[in-house]
C-alpha cells in the first residue's frame, strides 16, 4: 500500500495495512530541531544532513526526506511560503542553538547573543533587535 492509500483508506472507513503516520506534516504535530538531530543521529548516523530549522520563531525543524525514510512517515508537509516570522525558508546558512545542536536557518534568521544570556533577533526590514 503506498502512503497515499494508507491515508485516504480509513478515511474511506476500510482498514490500511498499518497506520498512517504523519509526523512533522504542519506545525501541529512539529518537532524541535533539536530532537530531529537526535533521531538523525541515531537513526541515520553522523554523516546525516543537518536538520534545517523550516519554522524558526518555534524552532520546528522539517522532517526530511532521509529521516521520513527512517521512520516510515506517510505524509509530507506543505509548508507556506513565508514562515511566522515573515520571510521565506531560503539560503540556508549554518547555525547552532542555545544548546549545542548544529542546524541550518534559514538566510534571514540572525540571532544575536543577549547580555543576560538570552537572544536577540534582528528584523530582516526594520534593522531592529527584539528579545528571542
Amino acid at each position: 500500500m503506498t502512503s497515499r492509500q494508507r491515508l485516504i483508506t480509513p478515511l474511506e472507513h476500510r482498514q490500511p495495512d498499518r497506520v498512517c503516520v504523519d509526523f512533522g506534516g504542519t506545525w501541529i504535530p512539529g518537532i524541535h530541531t533539536s530532537i530531529v538531530h537526535q533521531l538523525k543521529q541515531r537513526l541515520i548516523g553522523p554523516f546525516a544532513t543537518p536538520a534545517r530549522v523550516h519554522e524558526p520563531y518555534q524552532m520546528l525543524a522539517e522532517v526530511d526526506a532521509e529521516l521520513r525514510k527512517a521512520l516510515g512517515v506517510d505524509v509530507i508537509g506543505v509548508w507556506p511560503r513565508k514562515n511566522l516570522l515573515g520571510y521565506e525558508a531560503t539560503n540556508w546558512k549554518p547555525f547552532t542553538l542555545f544548546d549545542g545542536t548544529p542546524c541550518l536557518v534559514p538566510g534571514n534568521f540572525n540571532v544575536s547573543p543577549a547580555a543576560d544570556g538570552g537572544g536577540l533577533r534582528r528584523n530582516h526590514k526594520t534593522g531592529l533587535d527584539r528579545r528571542f
